[in-house]
């Protein structure tokens, strides 16, 4: 248990077969990896103290957004063909060859696109708004054209998307509300 601000947050520290220790706040959990020599847990902690409650309170903002977010119930199968729609529409106006698009349960991610074409969508934004899929979509579809979240990256989603910050703190609270839905969807049977 760490404590921050008089609460007990929960501390998972994991060692491993890494060269550099390094913190993950996931929800209200903070998680340390480091590597299996490292002796100074508690200086590493206390260095990046800041940063831990920066990430906590950022989480209870995104909590009480997410509070008040709407989850789309939509035909899967309908919703599948929007997607491959959405995709060869945005492949033309790219100019980019349309992906291969799959679906699947993601724990982190959204989706990804790996350097064959081949883009991999969670199924979870089947809930999400269809400006968002939209987003998520170019996104996934600019790394067609760059890899890497590099300055190039940022200019061809800025080009499009000017307020992409903001989509993505958006879609973070989504992420929290999708969490929720299926903790509660799972707890009712």
């Amino acid at each position: 248990m760490l404590n921050i601000g008089h609460k007990p947050v929960p501390l998972r520290i994991k060692r491993t077969r890494i060269k550099y220790a390094r913190i993950e706040v996931r929800g209200k959990k903070v998680y340390i990896t480091v590597p299996y020599n490292y002796d100074d847990i508690d200086t590493f902690i206390k260095k990046h103290l800041i940063w831990i409650e920066k990430k906590l309170k950022e989480y209870d903002l995104l909590l009480e957004k997410s509070r008040t977010l709407k989850l789309e119930h939509r035909d899967r199968t309908k919703f599948y063909i929007t997607v491959r729609n959405i995709t060869r529409s945005l492949s033309m106006e790219m100019g980019i060859s349309m992906p291969v698009i799959r679906f699947r349960r993601m724990r982190r991610k959204w989706a990804s696109m790996n350097s064959n074409h081949i883009m991999t969508l969670n199924v979870s934004i089947n809930l999400l708004p269809e400006r968002l899929v939209r987003y998520i979509l170019f996104h996934e579809m600019c790394h067609i054209i760059e890899m890497s979240h590099n300055g190039k990256f940022k200019s061809l989603i800025s080009g499009k998307y000017p307020y992409y910050r903001k989509l993505d703190i958006e879609l973070r609270a989504y992420w929290i509300a999708i969490e929720e839905y299926y903790l509660n969807t799972l707890s009712n049977y």
